[in-house]
């Protein structure tokens, strides 16, 4: 068994440290499957897909 820091009875996601969740910059919502154009710009892929799709390019 390998070392944990880890106390009994306590769960991985509570051990683990909480990173923050990218806003939308089409929804202004928390990122849902969160993906980073070139740009830097973060947007949620099914809105992403959603909006390209939508338009005439």
């Amino acid at each position: 068994m390998l070392p944990t820091s880890r106390k009994a009875g306590e769960s991985c996601a509570s051990a683990a440290p909480s990173l923050p969740v990218p806003e939308c910059a089409i929804c202004l919502q928390t990122c849902v499957h969160p993906v980073s154009l070139p740009c830097k710009h973060v947007f949620c892929y099914l809105l992403l897909q959603k909006v390209l799709r939508s338009t005439s390019i």
